[in-house]
């Protein structure tokens, strides 16, 4: 997943250190199945056009296609050519002709993809998938479920900044987008946390701050969402629906499920300087 994985858990000091390797072992294992230039199903599906859909692809597709019409199609796993394109998985990013984006968009979109039974084909040639939206969210809820199952207490695991935490009053930070130190701290018990934002991976050009997170219906990044941070049930839902809501901003919010996520904590870009906006309990 190309971040840094904190394991953090209150048990047993005999049993910390093999809860500890599990949930390693487990986020390993994620991370070969869901890695677009690995070897797993879904870098065999970028090569082959076909590959076997494994249980962690399993559940990714299905949240995917839930989350398409609640979040109005702004969550799209479907958009891995745009992102090859733009460069910014490579640490290389740059600013694509308008007809090279055009033409990256005729291969994105979920529907490219057709799942039978136990596996996946690409009807499109050139269409691809990248989880990187989810994958650390999803990735660190198996983590924490497991310490859980394994016997702590408690437990926080936090992948890329996509945290999931269980049995404990935890304090987590909200980074300030245009600057050091955080901005507030929340105080949660259990739940996902997962913050998305243009100042993780971007560049400027001419002025224009363009970042890693794009707009699947126009191949352009984010613009005007500074960060925004999303507390659910669960760390998967929460990074997804960051990613979304980086892009559809506190409009979007408005038009989720009540059921989906508990609140969201928005830093808008305006001429005046940043502007907070909270929605729901958070």
């Amino acid at each position: 997943m190309g971040t840094l994985a904190n394991f953090t858990i209150v048990c047993h000091e005999d049993e910390a250190d093999a809860i500890l390797s599990s949930m390693d072992s487990l986020v390993r294992s994620v991370e070969w199945e869901l890695d677009p230039d690995g070897t797993g199903p879904v870098a065999m599906l970028a090569n082959a056009g076909s590959a076997g859909v494994t249980p962690h692809l399993a559940h990714l597709l299905a949240l995917a296609d839930s989350l398409e019409g609640p979040c109005r199609g702004a969550f799209d796993p479907g958009i891995a050519p745009l992102i090859d394109l733009w460069g910014f998985s490579t640490g290389s990013p740059s600013l694509p002709a308008p007809a090279a984006i055009d033409s990256a968009l005729q291969l994105c979109g979920m529907d490219r993809f057709e799942v039978s039974g136990d596996s996946i084909r690409a009807l499109t040639p050139g269409a691809s998938l990248d989880f990187g939206a989810v994958a650390p969210g999803y990735a660190s809820d198996l983590a924490c479920e497991l310490a859980m199952r394994r016997g702590a207490q408690a437990a926080l695991v936090e992948i890329g900044g996509e945290i999931r935490c269980e049995g404990a009053e935890w304090r987590i930070a909200i980074r300030n987008p245009r600057g050091d130190g955080f901005r507030e701290v929340l105080e949660i018990e259990d739940g996902g946390v997962s913050t998305s934002g243009d100042y993780e991976s971007f560049f400027i050009q001419e002025g224009v701050r363009y970042c890693h997170i794009l707009v699947p219906s126009t191949g352009m990044p984010e613009n005007g969402v500074a960060s925004v941070t999303v507390l659910a049930d669960r760390a998967d839902i929460a990074d997804a629906v960051s990613t979304a809501l980086a892009v559809g901003g506190p409009e979007l919010y408005r038009a989720l499920p009540e059921s989906l996520v508990r609140g969201a904590v928005f830093v808008l870009e305006s001429d005046s300087g940043l502007v907070e906006v909270r929605c729901g309990d958070i």
